[in-house]
């Protein structure tokens, strides 16, 4: 069983605790994040139809139309993040004034 043992405390020192945790604990939670995607990195399906908020169909569809280049390695399928960015720039649209 846990024994427990009171101690007394200020608050300047309590707050320090607590801050020092805090800090801890967020400085882990960063280190294990996942890095932010480079231009030439690539991305799976998942993280293609999470990006367009799409479903895998559509996807498949751009995939099928030539909309979206892709490169199969053995039965997996990625898409460039750099050539995503290109597609999206040669299909953007002005926006007509009003």
């Amino acid at each position: 069983m846990e024994r427990l043992l009171f101690t007394t405390i200020s608050v300047d020192e309590l707050t320090t605790l607590i801050q020092e945790s805090v800090r801890a604990e967020l400085s882990r939670i960063e280190e294990n994040k996942p890095s932010k995607l480079s231009s030439g990195e690539l991305i799976t399906i998942d993280d293609v139809v999470k990006l367009f908020r799409i479903s895998k169909v559509t996807l498949h569809d751009w995939k099928k139309k030539g909309i979206l280049p892709y490169y199969r390695i053995s039965r997996r399928v990625y898409f460039k993040l750099s050539e995503i960015n290109e597609v999206l720039e040669a299909n953007r649209r002005n926006s007509t004034k009003q």
